[in-house]
């Protein structure tokens, strides 16, 4: 059984999204895109830990497609409707349903190439 009361509302998205160490994250991913930046371990977790929890609310996937996702699969993620969608063929229902799209804005893909290219 469902329990609707417990589900993520609108206003406490939008509250996450501004919150200090979601807008740290995105300075951290901003600041690092030439590659001339060194992050410490906080910051690493920080960005990392913001660029899951985006992908796991905007797609309500099970953390293995998460876990699974390819730097290929990223780079060959196709453009449907302005938005960037990788398959990510390894997961636990994989036999059953196929490959699994994500799909990505295309901010978010953005910040996922800066981090799997310079963090």
């Amino acid at each position: 059984m469902l329990i609707w009361r417990n589900w993520l509302k609108p206003d406490q998205l939008s509250q996450f999204r501004r919150s200090k160490p979601i807008l740290a994250a995105i300075k951290v991913i901003g600041s690092t895109g030439d590659g001339l930046r060194t992050l410490g371990q906080e910051e690493y977790v920080n960005v990392r830990d913001y660029l899951m929890t985006e992908i796991a609310l905007a797609n309500a996937n099970c953390s293995g497609v998460l876990a699974n996702m390819t730097l290929k699969q990223l780079e060959d993620a196709r453009v449907v409707d302005g938005q960037y969608v990788p398959s990510v063929s390894e997961h636990k229902t994989t036999l059953t349903h196929g490959a699994t799209k994500t799909v990505l804005s295309p901010s978010l893909h953005h910040y996922l190439t800066v981090y799997s290219q310079y963090i």
